[in-house]
């Protein structure tokens, strides 16, 4: 099936090689925004141009913080799972909680307030493996978790979509994106030592490391594949990424596969991904 360009309300029907769409910005600029293998949607989200949060961003990040009826919410919801276990959450009773509160339901700004709660402090008293590594500020870490809860949502329904799990994404015990050794560096920008090192922390999630598996079948990537493909849609204001057009995913994808960055199998993964993309996108529309 050959594509010359797609759109919002365009469904691929086949996962059969197609060629880069007559695209409105230059192959070299998709080009330049491709990064080595994919092994992380980080590495598709840095060095793009600043731009305005996405609408639930904005509304967690604007959210009262004292006195709002989700305010009240946020605390008694965050209250009863320190109670619950006893006082002081090690790093693992704090990313359990953070991930019971991520599929409560509640509204971004809501769930933001909650999580943060226990997981601004769990960052601050945390282990870090060179004490000389600046951590995430409160600030980083809240845009952090009001954008990692959009993704969820969108993976989740997805997920869904598909006729796959996708319920614990970004949620897997002892690597999620709530864990604090994991939040404490992957809350900041840019690629320094305590980013990798919590991009490999988090890269020990099945998602991120099947797609590295060569062994991997298309059906195997699906969750991987989805992930990527959300991301790239996303406005992703943690790491100063608008989100793409879809003239750009391709373009990414096509020289990906041609510069022989990412295999046939994961480039057949991503395609597929890509309806289900735009069916989520629609439904929220």
């Amino acid at each position: 099936m050959m594509i010359s360009s797609i759109a919002p309300n365009t469904y691929i029907q086949s996962a059969a090689p197609v060629t880069a769409p007559a695209a409105s910005q230059p192959k070299a600029a998709a080009e330049q925004s491709a990064q080595p293998q994919i092994t992380d949607t980080l590495s598709q989200t840095q060095g793009e141009a600043p731009q305005i949060a996405s609408r639930s961003m904005l509304q967690a990040l604007t959210q009262p913080s004292v006195g709002a009826k989700a305010e009240g919410l946020s605390q008694s919801a965050a209250a009863a799972e320190v109670e619950a276990a006893g006082g002081v959450m090690s790093d693992d009773e704090v990313a359990a909680a953070c991930n019971k509160i991520a599929v409560s339901g509640a509204p971004i700004a809501e769930r933001t307030e909650s999580i943060m709660e226990l997981l601004a402090p769990a960052v601050e008293r945390t282990e870090s493996p060179d004490p000389t590594w600046e951590k995430a500020t409160p600030a980083q870490l809240k845009l952090f978790v009001a954008e990692t809860l959009e993704h969820i949502d969108g993976l989740r329904a997805i997920g869904d979509l598909r006729g796959l799990d996708f319920s614990h994404h970004d949620m897997e015990e002892g690597c999620g994106k709530f864990h604090p050794q994991v939040a404490q560096f992957l809350a900041l920008p840019g690629r320094n030592d305590a980013v990798k090192w919590g991009i490999a922390k988090h890269n020990g999630a099945h998602h991120h490391d099947i797609w590295k598996d060569p062994n991997a079948s298309k059906e195997d990537l699906a969750e991987s594949a989805s992930d990527i493909v959300n991301a790239w849609r996303m406005e992703r204001p943690v790491y100063s990424k608008p989100s793409w057009s879809w003239e750009k995913v391709m373009d990414v994808i096509n020289s990906q596969f041609e510069d022989n960055i990412i295999s046939s199998v994961q480039r057949d993964a991503l395609y597929e991904a890509i309806p289900f993309q735009m069916e989520y996108e629609q439904s929220r529309a």
